[in-house]
């Protein structure tokens, strides 16, 4: 692993964070780069101590000029595949520690083998520091705004940084040129080469493009300045400031580019509202498990929503509305944005959209539908349980023995308790196999007790009124019966699941803080954790003198030094780190935080098991992971005084 972030800022506290300064532009070649090294060549005489991280010139003469003169720090060489590339070198900046680095092209993706896997990550490790970056960003690289985007530009942008890094950021300066001046400077070959500058001005860099662009990147500072008045309001106590405003709800499905287009929706609507927002995907009780794929889709959503400040989560519930409003209720959500559905099938008018079904039982909450195609739509509502035949084939199987048994003792059981028969048929469907299969069974049922059953055999009709009641009885009991057992055991399912999760985080409460000994603490936790989840083995590391330092591990978890550095890494800056994240990914481990109110505990290391390398995380198990690294800090400063 190239960096060893164990090494990385050892006096990190006493330095505090430094600043990050960001030029926004809405295009290449408004001037980014230029005033940025202005900007520090005016800082450099002053008397600041300024090098360059990284900067790109393009081959842009008056752009080299103003770098003569300048402390660079040396770029880092990666071979790759044959290929020779060169990354700004984060180790040697934080060795270095000046007072001001400046960073250019902040959504750059970092070649393979990098401590982080973008240049945005080795920013925030700078400014965690103690040292200020000055750094250059297009409005195109920001994450929220990756739709809109692509609809005036109809090209989709790869490379994004999160919003959280404008929304955290010290100070955005717009460097804005217009338009036509732009164009101007494509023509001269100022910003590429004339053939290149060609091509981009008909593609990408049109003027109507440019124009968009511009506009869009006026409106998403203009959101960031409001951001910092009502912020500046509030700390101050003024009169007149405005008032809380009740949070956002985003519903998600696993169709990716539909779900992605309602977050970055979510986003804008709580930038625009100032307030918080949650993103949640609903598990309906009863529906099959779902595939690797939509496993691995959902993580990424929730990463996503993340890294744009929401509050992702999976609810369980007996229903799309019951889980949606259930969780908005519980967490004061009065907006909820869900993706318009497609055009209704004429018998399912019958009963209330999912839109009717929330409007009916939330007072008081707005709902947003965002456009989308069908696809999309389909998609979000596969959550329902999907179609199975083998249902169906056993209650088939179950009518023709049950027809048979009729038939046989025709002499001795008269038609009335012949149908008592079919009803237990619903009733046995129903219990095993699910509303589809007991309704087909009361409706198959019906047909086979008339054909065989009633005088006269062999033919559909009813004759005598007294059976007609009886057909109509067999379907209403049947129908009711299996609706409510089938809610009944939906409901236990839910039951069962919420009790697992709740139980679990009980359990290490208890076992935690009835501990009275550090290593039993540790014992207990990672007992509980594996048996909420057996697929993984555990590491406690704790921080000693600003040193992270083995305590307590099981299985195969002897850490290797880069391992440990990542640890030192994760503790240090307070974020999770290693497999499957933004931080350091190139690990087999995650480790998660453990802190009490800002006080640096150590971490909680998890990895997959020999016999599960490729086992994912959860979303419910990473948050299970999270809150029990907090317990365990809190239990674990509270032996410390009492061993004192």
């Amino acid at each position: 692993m190239q960096g060893s972030p164990q090494k990385i800022g050892p006096d990190d506290q006493e330095k505090g964070k430094g600043r990050l300064k960001i030029f926004l532009g809405y295009s290449a070649g408004v001037g980014k780069t230029y005033t940025m090294l202005s900007e520090a060549r005016q800082r450099k005489a002053s008397g600041e101590d300024v090098v360059i991280g990284i900067v790109e010139t393009h081959g842009r003469k008056e752009t080299e000029r103003l770098m003569e003169g300048m402390e660079n720090v040396q770029l880092r060489r990666i071979d790759y595949k044959g290929i020779s590339l060169k990354e700004m070198d984060l180790e040697g900046i934080i060795r270095r520690r000046p007072q001001l680095v400046l960073v250019d092209e902040l959504a750059h993706t970092n070649a393979p083998t990098s401590v982080h896997p973008k240049r945005y990550l080795d920013v925030m490790d700078i400014i965690n520091n103690g040292i200020d970056v000055i750094t250059t960003v297009n409005i195109q690289h920001i994450e929220s705004l990756n739709p809109q985007i692509e609809q005036i530009t109809g090209i989709a942008v790869k490379e994004t940084i999160p919003d959280s890094i404008l929304d955290e950021s010290d100070e955005i300066r717009i460097i804005d040129l217009s338009p036509e001046d732009l164009i101007q400077r494509f023509r001269e070959g100022k910003v590429y080469i004339p053939e290149k500058a060609e091509r981009a001005m008909q593609n990408f860099f049109s003027r109507a493009n440019l124009l968009a662009l511009r506009q869009l990147t006026l409106r998403r500072t203009a959101q960031r300045i409001n951001v910092d008045i009502k912020d500046y309001m509030t700390s101050h106590s003024f009169d007149g400031s405005d008032p809380a405003v009740p949070g956002i709800l985003v519903c998600i499905g696993t169709h990716r580019t539909f779900s992605e287009k309602l977050i970055r929706v979510g986003r804008q609507l709580a930038d625009e509202m100032h307030c918080e927002w949650h993103v949640i995907h609903v598990e309906l009780t009863g529906a099959p498990t779902k595939d690797p794929r939509s496993i691995e889709t959902l993580t990424k959503l929730f990463e996503l929503s993340s890294k744009m400040g929401a509050k992702p989560s999976t609810i369980i519930g007996t229903t799309l509305a019951e889980g949606i409003l259930h969780y908005a209720n519980s967490n004061h959500l009065t907006k909820i944005i869900l993706g318009k559905p497609p055009s209704r099938k004429w018998f399912s008018r019958f009963s209330p959209s999912l839109v009717e079904q929330i409007m009916g039982g939330g007072g008081g909450i707005d709902i947003y539908l965002i456009n989308t195609k069908e696809e999309g739509m389909a998609q979000l509502k596969n959550d329902k349980p999907t179609f199975k035949f083998k249902g169906y084939i056993y209650s088939s199987l179950l009518l023709i023995a049950t027809t048979s048994i009729g038939l046989l003792l025709t002499d001795i059981l008269d038609p009335t308790n012949n149908a008592m028969l079919f009803i237990i048929d619903v009733i046995i469907a129903a219990v095993l196999w699910g509303i589809g299969p007991a309704l087909f069974t009361s409706l198959v049922g019906v047909i086979l007790f008339d054909f065989f059953l009633v005088q006269p055999a062999f033919s559909i009709g009813v004759r005598d009124s007294q059976y007609l009641i009886t057909f109509l009885v067999m379907i209403a009991v049947g129908t009711t019966i299996n609706v409510l057992i089938t809610k009944a055991k939906m409901n236990a399912e839910t039951a069962v699941a919420r009790e697992r999760i709740t139980k679990v985080l009980l359990t290490i409460q208890e076992k935690l803080y009835s501990s009275y000994d550090e290593m039993t603490m540790w014992r207990e936790l990672t007992s509980a954790l594996v048996q909420f989840n057996p697929g993984f083995e555990f590491v406690i590391l704790i921080s000693r003198n600003g040193k992270i330092v083995p305590r307590y591990q099981m299985g195969n978890t002897e850490l290797s030094k880069d391992e440990l550095a990542i640890a030192q890494w994760c503790v240090d800056n307070g974020k999770v780190a290693g497999f499957e994240t933004d931080n350091i990914p190139l690990c087999q481990l995650r480790f998660y935080p453990m802190a009490v109110k800002g006080r640096k505990v150590g971490v909680l290391g998890v990895r997959p098991t020999g016999s599960n390398p490729g086992i994912k995380f959860p979303s419910e198990f990473q948050i299970l992971l999270q809150s029990s690294a907090n317990q365990a800090a809190l239990a674990y400063e509270r032996i410390k005084q009492m061993n004192k």
